[in-house]
């Protein structure tokens, strides 16, 4: 008989989680009547994100840095960026800030041998790396809490202290020397070199490439001269975040970067481009895939039509399966498995650039069908749907500029070297999200320029011999500028 409560308990607990089941949160979970049958019929509450903000200070030499505590984990995550690249190369030692921002990690201090920052680097278990690109170089370290102090006097030393060591500035040569034997196995990178080469002049700064004759005007002087005038506290950008109270690190900062006075004149004054202009050009390779580039100079940086660029790309050529370059050139035609196409921006004008792969038999093709989007967008204003698809991208992946406390410091000091306003991201989904139809096909038509397109091909001659047969012009060009065996423009 006393089986007979525990039964009714038992289905009344049965009962109550079926009614738990029907129900999360309040809301009726979806039967087979209302569950959707497309995910657009899906709905979802907005969420709001307020990521943390970043105070910048500067110190009294001019060096900007800022602070965020993260205490999730225990760690601390640095970045040090200096406006200084490779378009600060001199014109006859073009490489020379690679070779210094390379021996700024590989080449120790005044004060302490190459051999010695390597063992106490690895001896904390810690990270210091340095990259550096067209116009910034970038300093990125890591280490556990407890070793902060001790990584950041490391770094510090290292970039006010440089050593140049003649042992170390050899190696970087030698590495150096070996990319450039390499420099043309990858027909990509043939493709991307030459049509800069093409478009910018091979003599731009934008264009211009180490060579065997460049890296012999680098030894140790070159170097001293040139992190004396590009690695000053004026033209860099601190950044911690992680596990540390910002008034310490603020401390530790002042500590070991305060007393950097080296001070620098030089400026980076704009550049007009001259290059070839517009016409075929070919590359003969023995491929079974010709590469083809095509373009014309973009845009400058931040210019009045910045955010109606980047729906236009998105809808143009970066936007993946929903871009019109993608759905022409390989769905509907099956010219390319991978294509795509932007207008970008620059500090004097980016590149509008189309890249595909496809077979040499098909160049014409593939270079009728990317033509035919070209046009398009020129004439007509994307549709509601088009415009709609884009602007939720960029929407949906702005939350990934927010990924962890240190992409938050490094992003925003990134942009701000690179000459962003500091409200930028607080504007930016605003800005994208009233972008127009018409606004699109406006900007399509002042920054895409059918008549002014630059066409590289790299391939076989059957890649050509259908355009030449048409009557078009093709210029045959040198795979390195300095061969002086084969035509060029």
């Amino acid at each position: 008989m006393r089986r007979v409560p525990i039964i009714v308990a038992a289905i009344g607990v049965l009962t109550l989680c079926g009614s738990l089941a029907l129900t999360v949160n309040g809301i009726a979970a979806p039967t087979e009547r209302t569950r959707p049958t497309h995910p657009s019929q899906l709905d979802f509450e907005s969420l709001t994100y307020r990521p943390p903000k970043l105070r910048l200070r500067s110190l009294s030499n001019g060096l900007r840095y800022g602070v965020l505590e993260d205490p999730s984990l225990p760690r601390v995550e640095g970045v040090l960026i200096f406006e200084a690249g490779s378009i600060d190369d001199p014109p006859e030692a073009v490489g020379l800030a690679e070779v210094v921002g390379e021996l700024l990690r590989t080449g120790g201090s005044l004060t302490r041998p190459a051999e010695d920052v390597d063992e106490e680097i690895d001896f904390m278990g810690a990270s210091v790396e340095v990259s550096t690109g067209a116009e910034l170089t970038v300093v990125r370290f890591w280490a556990l809490s407890q070793d902060f102090e001790r990584v950041l006097a490391l770094v510090s030393d290292l970039i006010r202290n440089p050593a140049f060591r003649e042992n170390r500035l050899v190696l970087a040569l030698d590495q150096l020397r070996e990319s450039i034997r390499r420099r043309w196995d990858d027909p990509g990178s043939i493709a991307s070199e030459r049509f800069a080469d093409l478009v910018y002049g091979e003599k731009s700064r934008w264009a211009r490439r180490p060579t065997e004759r460049s890296l012999d005007q680098i030894g140790q002087d070159a170097c001293r001269r040139f992190h004396a005038t590009a690695y000053v506290p004026a033209r860099a950008w601190l950044g911690i975040a992680g596990d540390v109270k910002e008034r310490a690190a603020r401390r530790s900062i002042r500590r070991l970067f305060e007393s950097w006075n080296a001070r620098s004149t030089a400026t980076r004054k704009p550049e007009v481009s001259r290059g070839a202009g517009a016409g075929l050009y070919w590359i003969e390779r023995d491929l079974a895939q010709a590469q083809i580039s095509l373009g014309h100079l973009g845009a400058p940086r931040l210019g009045p039509d910045h955010y109606v660029l980047k729906v236009m790309n998105l809808i143009v050529g970066s936007g993946g399966f929903a871009s019109r370059l993608v759905k022409e050139v390989r769905t509907a035609r099956g010219i390319a498995y991978s294509v795509s196409g932007r207008v970008g921006e620059g500090l004097d004008r980016g590149l509008f650039r189309v890249n595909l792969q496809t077979r040499p038999g098909r160049v014409s093709e593939a270079l009728e069908a990317v033509q035919s989007v070209v046009q398009d967008v020129r004439r007509l204003p994307p549709g509601d749907g088009e415009l709609q698809v884009a602007r939720d991208r960029v929407e949906y992946s702005f939350v990934f500029e927010f990924s962890s406390p240190a992409a938050i410091v490094e992003r925003r000091l990134y942009r701000l070297a690179l000459g962003y306003p500091d409200n930028y991201l607080d504007t930016y989904l605003a800005q994208v999200l009233k972008v127009d139809g018409e606004s699109v096909r406006r900007v399509a038509r002042t920054f895409i320029q059918p008549e002014s397109l630059v066409t590289l091909i790299v391939g076989p001659e059957e890649a050509v011999a259908p355009l030449r047969a048409a009557g078009k012009e093709v210029r045959r060009i040198p795979l390195d500028p300095g061969d002086e065996d084969t035509p060029t423009y």
